[in-house]
């Protein structure tokens, strides 16, 4: 290689190199779970419907009030993760909460009240 040309190149900035590389390497969507979340929740007049998330997205925080309006402030009280990803269920509404469970594949959970979920 001429001399020239491996100056060229010397001028692009590392920083440009790493940002193309992440861009490349990182997906600009979620992926959603394949399959389907069940749930059963509680309203807190005791009223009780079980429902079922189907291909829920990756990342994305579900709440009661998002997936059961009008069981808003109910809490969930089952979950049977029927999908392909990891579903961690969390007391708080934002999905946050150190007090959580991770629930594999094929595995469920109930008796505890939570109020949020997301797959991982």
């Amino acid at each position: 290689m001429d001399r020239a040309h491996v100056s060229a190149w010397s001028k692009i900035p590392p920083a440009a190199g790493a940002a193309l590389l992440l861009t490349l390497a990182v997906p600009t969507s979620a992926w959603p779970a394949n399959g389907t979340v069940s749930l059963t929740i509680v309203a807190p007049d005791g009223a009780s419907e079980h429902l079922n998330v189907t291909n829920p997205v990756d990342g994305h925080c579900y709440t009661v009030a998002e997936v059961a309006p009008h069981l808003a402030g109910g809490t969930i009280r089952a979950v049977t993760n029927n999908t392909d990803k990891v579903i961690d269920a969390y007391s708080d509404l934002a999905c946050s909460s150190f007090t959580h469970a991770a629930i594999r594949s094929g595995g469920a959970i109930s008796g505890f009240g939570f109020s949020s979920f997301r797959p991982s």
